[in-house]
């Protein structure tokens, strides 16, 4: 006799065993339906939220190590110590949004050495709400999980996005937040949430100018849904675009040379060299997008700009073509969206964007595209087509979700050495951060220079060290070279235990004095024992560090 989930059981011996089972689907479905109602969604979009954070913590400060983030964390900081009111950030091109929202976090949390990290952390796990709502939108609450879930293990977007500290990172939040409100807007006719997607664009292009590939994209949905708003929803949502880049604009109207030579300079100097044609340039920019986009869901080749090799791998294929099908999918059923996006990025992007492609950080300047890519699969995903069964959509999304996790992973692991010495260079810069005053003098082992020199780690860790108000710099290190019991070290190991006993050094941490594992931070022994616990150098009070 068959049962139906919900039906009574009838009585007897051989139904024993499934009677038992089938409170456990009803428990099951009970729990999904209360969490896809209005009042347990709230509930579900925190369970996404705490997940991304939890895929997102590990390894925050060593993958990627040090980059110039802290340049924009620097004038966070003088927005808090100074007053200062910038119309821009470090970047003329880049508005300063991103750096009052940092300098927000400042006031709250103190200057300390993991804020700007933290933050990035935080808004990056928040991008998942607007891909959810997004994803709800075009095709219903289980629509939504699946995008959420595959933003959340989405490897770039874990480990560029919400790891680094750049304006440009918020971008996919605040270009999502607009898609939901587009798509909303166009599915129910509503000219508020037009106006409401407009102010999201317009923080969005504050973040980094080349939102305004999404921008088009976007009107050509409006276009393309067959629904154009009234001109007075027109012009407030263009209203609101203009207040959400106000001060970029302002910056523009009174400087606009310093503008475009500052968005110029940075093409060259992020930018391949293309000495051709224009055409050319444009094919060339044009074929690293399509690498990155290609990429972006499962991250293969993840230190190759070889395209044969990336082409080669079959996981790239397999998410390009779900990528594919759910564009396709959702298209034929009047969501284009997705469809709209990624034309206008590829036929815009090329042109705005040189082929700074390298997966770690650039693949960066395609993740704007991919929130609006997963919602489309998930919705295709939520409802199959045809005669495929209902159940293998969702599991198709989860089995995509885990495999990105696992490329991940994969990373974390074939780059382990490298991410233990970051995470215990950056320990002890946070060690040298917390005992230093301000203005203390701060030498760094030449050998941890050319250990780092890759990837500007050393040159960045320079900055790190001078955003926050230490005398730091490059030196060899031997007794002779210490410049008096003030000054803190960070040191190679076996630079630490060369010199330790000649110079009597001790560790900044609180572990044994002759364990270290690839960098150890140090100070004159003798400085550590004229100063009672929570005084300074100078022997006053230590200061506190918070702005």
């Amino acid at each position: 006799m068959a049962l139906t989930p919900g039906a009574a059981a009838p009585a007897g011996p051989t139904t024993t065993r499934l009677g038992a089972a089938w409170p456990r689907r009803g428990a099951a479905a009970t729990l999904w339906a209360w969490l896809a109602s209005p009042r347990g969604e709230p509930l579900l979009l925190a369970g996404l939220v705490a997940l991304a954070l939890a895929v997102r913590y590990p390894f925050l400060w060593a993958a990627p190590g040090p980059t110039d983030e802290w340049r924009e964390a620097e004038v966070a900081l003088d927005i808090v110590r100074e007053g200062q009111w910038p119309l821009t950030g470090y970047d003329p091109y880049i508005g300063a949004l991103w750096h009052y929202l940092l300098a927000a976090a400042y006031l709250v949390l103190g200057a300390d050495l993991r804020v700007p990290r933290l933050f990035a952390l935080a808004l990056g796990a928040l991008t998942v709400v607007p891909t959810y709502l997004l994803g709800r939108e075009l095709g219903g609450r289980l629509a939504g999980l699946l995008a959420g879930l595959l933003l959340l293990t989405c490897p770039l977007h874990v480990v560029v996005n919400s790891h680094v500290a750049w304006a440009h990172s918020a971008t996919p939040l605040f270009t999502t937040t607009g898609c939901w409100l587009l798509a909303a807007a166009a599915r129910r006719h509503s000219g508020w949430r037009l106006a409401g997607a407009g102010l999201a664009f317009g923080a969005a292009v504050q973040t980094h100018p080349t939102a305004l590939v999404l921008v088009v994209g976007g009107l050509a949905y409006l276009a393309l849904r067959g629904w154009w708003p009234s001109r007075r929803w027109l012009w407030l949502a263009a209203a609101l675009f203009a207040l959400g880049c106000l001060n970029e604009l302002v910056f523009i109207a009174l400087d606009p040379l310093a503008y475009l030579a500052a968005v110029q300079s940075s093409q060259q100097d992020h930018g391949l060299a293309c000495l051709s044609s224009r055409l050319v340039c444009y094919q060339q920019n044009l074929t690293f997008l399509a690498l990155s986009l290609l990429r972006l869901p499962i991250a293969v080749g993840w230190d190759t700009l070889d395209a044969g090799e990336v082409l080669r791998e079959p996981l790239v294929w397999l998410y390009a073509a779900a990528l594919g099908a759910g564009i396709a999918i959702t298209a034929r059923r009047g969501q284009v969206l997705a469809l709209c996006l990624l034309g206008a990025a590829a036929l815009l992007l090329p042109l705005a964007q040189p082929a700074s492609y390298a997966f770690i950080p650039d693949g960066r300047y395609a993740m704007p595209v991919l929130p609006p890519l997963y919602t489309a699969l998930a919705a295709a995903l939520s409802r199959p087509p045809g005669r495929v069964p209902a159940v293998l959509g969702p599991l198709a999304g989860a089995l995509l979700a885990l495999g990105a996790l696992g490329s991940l992973s994969a990373y974390y692991a074939s780059h382990a050495d490298e991410l233990v010495a970051l995470q215990e260079l950056w320990l002890a810069l946070r060690q040298v951060h917390d005992q230093a005053p301000p203005g203390a003098t701060v030498l760094l082992d030449e050998r941890l220079e050319r250990r780092f020199h890759a990837d500007g780690v050393a040159r960045n860790t320079l900055e790190l060290l001078e955003a926050m108000d230490l005398d730091a710099r490059y030196a060899k290190i031997s007794p002779q070279s210490i410049p008096g019991p003030d000054a803190l070290l960070v040191l190679t190991c076996s630079t630490y235990e060369r010199v330790r006993d000649p110079a009597g050094l001790v560790s900044l941490g609180p572990g044994p004095a002759d364990r270290c594992g690839s960098v150890q931070a140090a100070r004159e022994s003798s400085a550590a024992e004229r100063l009672p616990t929570g005084t300074s150098r100078t022997g006053q009070s230590k200061p506190s560090r918070s702005v």
